[in-house]
């Protein structure tokens, strides 16, 4: 049975980057250290919109204009997994001097949520 993690609970993972351990050390030089509450909102918006929304291969960004916090997210492919739809998700974000780029399976339960996959 494959484990499911909620997109907040694993958000910080998302932006992290490649590297990190057991405990929070991986948020160390991470750009989301560097993301307000209107960051988090935007990129967690962005997320929910490339897995419901964009096509394999097709780049979608995000940016707050406010802080210039940005990223680009890129569905890498789709596929079947217990009877559930999955997608691998790139994502790479960027602020205060800071970048990450990661990718993630995220499965759409029956209620519609998407939940990452491990």
């Amino acid at each position: 049975m494959k484990a499911f993690l909620t997109i907040g609970t694993v958000v910080l993972l998302l932006a992290a980057g490649p590297g990190f351990g057991t405990n929070l050390s991986f948020l160390k030089d991470a750009p989301i250290e560097q993301f307000n509450d209107q960051d988090m909102a935007l990129f967690k918006q962005a997320v929910e919109d490339a897995l419901n929304h964009s096509p394999d291969g097709e780049i979608t960004g995000w940016r707050n204009a406010d802080t210039g916090v940005s990223g680009r997210l890129k569905p890498l492919n789709t596929y079947q997994s217990s009877d559930a739809t999955c997608r691998r998700l790139q994502i790479a974000n960027k602020a205060g001097g800071r970048k990450s780029n990661v990718a993630f399976n995220f499965c759409k339960l029956p209620d519609g949520t998407w939940k990452v996959a491990n």
